[in-house]
């Protein structure tokens, strides 16, 4: 409640309601986090704030258990090449629009 109280202005009433549904554990990981001020998004940064503690949690325990931790891949393994050139890119944002029967459109 403390909490919620100094950091109001920057919750929504449903950052609220989910910081009051957390479990004290979650609860206590968001609160480790700080201060919200000046966040836009108050209900994302409740939720990654605990989402974080317990991946940290479990990456410790891991460690000190002895097991191996292993790296994130770096984003650019992850990320598939691109199947097109620059050429191709090039024409299809500067082709010249054409309209789409309703028959043969997908949305």
């Amino acid at each position: 409640e403390a909490f919620i109280t100094a950091n109001r202005k920057w919750m929504t009433p449903e950052s609220e309601e989910i910081m009051k549904l957390m479990n004290p554990l979650d609860q206590k990981r968001v609160i480790s986090g700080g201060t919200l001020s000046g966040c836009r998004d108050s209900v994302a940064v409740l939720q990654t704030r605990a989402k974080r503690g317990r991946e940290m949690e479990l990456e410790f325990e891991m460690i000190a258990s002895g097991k191996k931790v292993e790296p994130p891949k770096p984003a650019a393994e992850q990320m598939p090449l691109p199947l097109f050139s620059a050429e191709a890119a090039w024409a299809f944002i500067h082709a010249t629009p054409q309209e789409v029967r309703v028959e043969h459109s997908r949305f």
